[in-house]
């Protein structure tokens, strides 16, 4: 983990740009989408780009900032420094939910900001599509993944990573999605669910979670500043062109002439989750076959020596040949038999 100071404490030195200067350059209030997960952030985040805005999502979050939301979800961070996050990206808005969490700190710090929260309703229908994401995600199931969770530690063991992406064998991914931090990655995201809905198993209880969270929104933001967003409910770019002071009637036309995105990571296999497994799986085959190929090589390699040992504690024991020849002794006569020939040879002179 990179405990970077400059974001964890916002006591920290200071940056060269506050954030009144930073607002001033970008010309434009800065756009958060403070929705939670399966209330349509992902297709809002379609909708701003399309409408030329640069925008920071999920994959991004978790790519660049994993270790800080590791910290920030386990409570080791109390006053995040949510202008050194924002202000390297370089961004128009933020669609990540994960962002909504830290809305108190971004409010203070840019308080123009144009808060767009998405909801759907009713509960039951969101719970429905969460449960069927986390029944999608490899990151919620271990047993799913073991191979890959094995493949993390020994490639953290080997150091196998640097050397792989130093030879380009493997191609550089976001620090979040590297094979070394598929624990941590499983970790952050059971956390959240922990710290927004009380448990990591969803249930109706999830609602006080999902309600509590959408009214904090709505008592944070100044109410001209707030939009309310829900694809259930038919809202699409009139609603959003408003609210972000879009009036050039080209551009508005523009827009409209575009169909409004509906984007379902689930159906698509698109969600952080798989794309995770699918940026992993190259680092993962070859770090499982060389741990392979290691084992075995080790096997052979001790065999070897021990079969050598064992030939040559073998021949240590074998006698020599000159120590092997048989030594006959003839046998020591009795003494009857040396009384009875001495007295053959008295008779015989």
């Amino acid at each position: 983990l990179n405990n970077n100071n400059d974001i964890f404490n916002g006591t920290t030195t200071t940056t060269t740009t506050t954030a009144a200067t930073w607002q001033q350059q970008k010309r434009k209030p800065l756009v958060l989408v403070a929705g939670l997960s399966r209330t349509g952030t992902s297709s809002l985040q379609e909708a701003l780009v399309a409408m030329n805005l640069t925008v920071y999502h999920t994959l991004e979050t978790v790519s660049e900032h994993l270790d800080f939301w590791y910290y920030y979800l386990n409570g080791e961070v109390e006053r995040p420094d949510v202008e050194k996050l924002i202000e390297p990206l370089g961004v128009d808005a933020i669609a990540d939910c994960w962002f909504s969490y830290l809305a108190p700190e971004i409010l203070k710090k840019y308080p123009d900001t144009k808060v767009i929260l998405t909801t759907r309703e009713p509960f039951e229908s969101w719970l429905k599509s969460y449960v069927t994401y986390m029944t999608s995600s490899d990151l919620y199931h271990w047993h799913r993944q073991l191979l890959r969770l094995v493949a993390s530690r020994l490639t953290r063991l080997l150091g196998a990573g640097k050397l792989l992406r130093f030879l380009r064998i493997v191609a550089p991914a976001g620090k979040g999605l590297d094979l070394e931090k598929v624990p941590l990655l499983m970790d952050v995201w059971k956390r959240v669910d922990q710290v927004v809905y009380g448990s990591t198993t969803p249930n109706p209880l999830w609602r006080s979670g999902y309600e509590r969270h959408n009214a904090f929104i709505r008592a944070i933001t100044p109410k001209e500043n707030l939009l309310e967003f829900s694809l259930a409910n038919g809202d699409s770019w009139p609603q959003i062109l408003d609210f972000l002071d879009v009036t050039d009637p080209a551009r508005r036309a523009d827009v409209l002439d575009t169909p409004f995105p509906t984007l379902n990571c689930v159906r698509t296999q698109s969600c952080v989750s798989h794309l995770s497994a699918r940026t992993t799986r190259p680092h993962e085959r070859i770090t499982l076959l060389f741990s392979v190929a290691l084992l075995v090589a080790s096997y052979l390699a001790f065999n070897r020596f021990f079969n050598s040992n064992s030939a040559s504690a073998a021949a240590a024991k074998k006698p020599s040949a000159a120590s092997s020849r048989i030594h006959v002794r003839s046998p020591q006569p009795s003494s009857a038999a040396a009384a009875a020939g001495a007295g053959g040879a008295g008779k015989n002179k």
